[in-house]
This record gives C-alpha cells, sequence and structure tokens, in this order.
C-alpha cells in the first residue's frame, strides 16, 4: 500500500506541478471530452494567455512602471473615497461576536433595495413586488456566477453565451456538467445580441437536446442568456436608446423558458449619462425572469473588497444562500 500523499498525488496530477496563468480550469464531469468543441477553444486560449504573457513580460524592462499583463486587475486606481468612507463607519456599528446571517445583514440589503429602486433596476410596476430577500450578497461576481450556475441548471442543461465573452464565464458551467453554446456578435448587428438569431439558436438547441436525450426522465433544456452589459471585453453598451433590443431579448427568453443572467459589473463605468447600461430587470414584466449580477471592483476600484450581490427571484435567492449555509454558514462581514 502507498503512502496517502502518493496516493493523492496519482489521482491529482494537475497538482503536481505549479502553473502559471489560469491552473486546471476544470472539466465536464459528464462527458468524454473535458469541454465542449467550442469551449476548448477559448481553454487554449486561456494556456496561451497563460503562458505567454508571462513570458512577455520578462522581458519588459523591469525599471518601467508597468499594470500586468497576466492577471485581471483593473488597474492601479484610487478607491471611490465614499466607499471607503462608509466601510468604515459601518464597521463601528457590528457586532462582531456574532455570525453574520447567509444572506448577508438585512439592513444593508434594505439600503440595497433602495438603490435599486431609485437607480432604475426595477420597474414601477414590479416596485411593490420586490423586497430584500430579492438580495443576496456574495464576495465577488464570479462567485456570484458559479452559485448561479449551480441553483438554476442540472447536467447537460445549456447556456447560451455571446462570442466573445468574458472567458473565465465559459468554464463555469462545463465543470457542473452544464453545456456553453455561443451566439456570434457580429459588426452588422453593431456587436449587439440580436434577438431573432438568439430565438433561432434556442430552439435549434433545444431540439436538439430533446432528440440526443428523449429517453430520460428529464430532457436538458437551455436554462439561461448570459447577457453582458456593458459587455466584456468588446465594451458596447445597451442602454435606453436599446430599450426596443433588450425588450426583444427578455421576451424571447421568457417565451422559452430561458432566464437572462444579467451581467452589470461595468454599468456605472458608462461615462454618457443617458446611454448608462438598462437592467433586464426594469423592463416591465421581466424581473422575475431577470437574474442581476453586480460588483464593486471595476467601478469603484475595490478588487480587492470581493463584494458583489445578486438580484434575483426570492426562490433563486433562497437557493444560494442555501448553498452559502452549507459551505461557510454565513457571508462574510466585509461583503
Amino acid at each position: 500500500m502507498k503512502d496517502p500523499i502518493s496516493l493523492f498525488n496519482h489521482d491529482n496530477k494537475n497538482l503536481t506541478k505549479p502553473q502559471r496563468g489560469l491552473p486546471d480550469v476544470g472539466e465536464n464531469p459528464y462527458s468524454k471530452n473535458r469541454f465542449s468543441k467550442e469551449i476548448m477553444q477559448i481553454h487554449h486560449g486561456f494556456k496561451v494567455y497563460g503562458k505567454e504573457i508571462y513570458e512577455l513580460e520578462k522581458e519588459i524592462d523591469p525599471s518601467l512602471p508597468k499594470i500586468s499583463l497576466g492577471g485581471g486587475s483593473p488597474g492601479n486606481f484610487e478607491p471611490f473615497p465614499m466607499c471607503l468612507e462608509y466601510i468604515k463607519k459601518s464597521f463601528k456599528e457590528y457586532n462582531y461576536s456574532e455570525y453574520p446571517l447567509a444572506a448577508g445583514d438585512p439592513k444593508y440589503r434594505k439600503l440595497i433595495l433602495e438603490y435599486l429602486k431609485t437607480d432604475g433596476f426595477v420597474h414601477p410596476n414590479d416596485i411593490d413586488k420586490v423586497n430584500e430577500s430579492n438580495i443576496i450578497f456574495t464576495t465577488s461576481t464570479t462567485q456570484s456566477f458559479n452559485y448561479i450556475v449551480k441553483v438554476i441548471a442540472k447536467p447537460n442543461d445549456v447556456i447560451v453565451m455571446t462570442a466573445p465573452n468574458y472567458g473565465l464565464f465559459s468554464f463555469v458551467p462545463e465543470r457542473e456538467g452544464v453545456t456553453v453554446v455561443l451566439l456570434p456578435l457580429l459588426k452588422e448587428d453593431g456587436y449587439l445580441p440580436d434577438p431573432e438569431a438568439l430565438q433561432k439558436l434556442i430552439v435549434k438547441t433545444n431540439k436538439e437536446l430533446k432528440k440526443k436525450y428523449s429517453n430520460q426522465s428529464r430532457v436538458p433544456r437551455v436554462v439561461a442568456f448570459l447577457n453582458i452589459n456593458p459587455h466584456n471585453p468588446l465594451g458596447t453598451v445597451m442602454g435606453e436608446s436599446e430599450k426596443d433590443r433588450l425588450t426583444s431579448i427578455g421576451k424571447v427568453c421568457k417565451n422559452n423558458g430561458v432566464f437572462v443572467i444579467d451581467d452589470l459589473l461595468y454599468r456605472d463605468l458608462s461615462f454618457e449619462g443617458n446611454e448608462i447600461s438598462k437592467p433586464m430587470g426594469s423592463i416591465e414584466s421581466m424581473f422575475d425572469n431577470t437574474i442581476s449580477l453586480v460588483g464593486l471592483s471595476k467601478s469603484y476600484g475595490l478588487a480587492a473588497i470581493r463584494a458583489g450581490f445578486i438580484v434575483a427571484n426570492a426562490n433563486i435567492i433562497r437557493g444560494i444562500r442555501n448553498i452559502i449555509f452549507q459551505q461557510t454558514d454565513s457571508t462574510p462581514l466585509l461583503q
């Protein structure tokens, strides 16, 4: 019998050598292939990124100031001063001897609720339906997305994303046995999602799933469309002038039983006041069909805080709260 670490190393060869960049992005546990074909291409791109970018940095004169190309930090900017002021203020109010709640402090969820209502996240007809049970704090939007996939998707389900997209989000579903299908963003559409193309892709994908898994008690389906607004990496924004497009996207998803995961991380970095990205949940009858991601890392220069929150139907929030409770018992105080 071998010793424990030898057995561990045999079963986890990926951990026996240190890796730069994006180590061990995971695999699809329900497929013979590591990832679906499209995501393998993104995976290869990350491998190149992880290796060659770091090698390139070694060649840069170390005496010159530089921002690392090997990480996702938004830049060495000062944090938004009012954020630091209120962090210090709130820390004086806590009872440190008590564990915080899994969903986060109700007082601060109410404050976020007021922000959502006054800043156009909720349609006037839905305001009375929305309360603090629709909000939960997380340590980042990356963690938020991981939780959402676990709650809304089952093995062999599909999440539609744009091509290009935020690459890290492409790998998250595949690690849960969920397939990612890509919707290309085209020049003729201004590199914005085309609702008709989205409709055709969802219908086509659902037909293929029904045919492939017809002998199962539950047939997998398209469960979500990831709407990154402002878009990462393209920087395109769907604001008030694109309300019709957003409404059409929302209707396509709702009519096909598909959630919109609305990634609004860069929203407050839109400097055209009239064209700040329009949340999908602000469109009438779309709130329950929308799962919104918000965070402080980019817009407020607070990447180190790792703070974000999710806005969604209370049942989805309850599912996420249950995961947090089972894994860590509560949401960290700082969040």
